[in-house]
């Protein structure tokens, strides 16, 4: 859900900076069938994850090739800044979860042992967590944390990168041949 907040305010700042709203529909992506790939192996996994022993030993597979189908889509769609950040936050996340058998780890209370599976995609953490300072360990404050409790540095660049790039679809960015109006 926080990532919603990112396209909101892309949408208020494109709009406030002279974009038009119809811009969202005549934008083009490349290559969008590897980056929808990419999400429906993430969300069947998450599903079919639930059944934790059967799963858990997939989830660095499943982490590597999303995050390599994700890099490619990224390739083809590099002239979206925003899409260059989305992947950095992407890259963030991924570089965290590589030494955890492909699961973030998080840093909760006292109430998790470290190690301790939180779900499909999240271990409990501990201050000998590599890499621990991309973990999920960000409380977002307010409203902001309201469907997020804890979220990864990685997450908010993503939020930024959506933010970024929905500014850019709005403002003309990417536009389809023939609708550049």
């Amino acid at each position: 859900m926080l990532y919603l907040i990112g396209i909101a305010a892309g949408i208020l700042v494109g709009l406030i900076t002279g974009g038009k709203i119809k811009n969202l529909l005549g934008f083009e992506i490349r290559k969008p069938v590897i980056i929808l790939m990419a999400f429906v192996i993430q969300s069947i996994f998450a599903v079919l994850a639930k059944n934790r022993a059967a799963f858990n030993d997939y989830s660095l597979i499943i982490l590597i090739v999303t995050f390599l189908l994700i890099s490619l889509g990224v390739w083809h769609n590099r002239k979206f800044k925003g899409i260059i950040i989305i992947w950095l936050g992407f890259l963030s996340n991924t570089l965290v979860m590589l030494p955890n058998n492909g699961k973030m780890p998080v840093f909760l209370n006292s109430a998790y042992k470290p190690g301790m599976i939180i779900g499909a995609r999240h271990i409990a953490a501990d201050e000998n967590t590599l890499l621990g300072f991309l973990g999920d360990y960000i409380y977002p404050p307010g409203f902001l944390g309201f469907f997020n409790k804890i979220v990864s540095i990685g997450d908010i660049v993503i939020v930024i990168g959506l933010c970024v790039v929905i500014i850019e679809i709005i403002k003309g960015k990417g536009l389809r041949q023939g609708n550049n109006s």
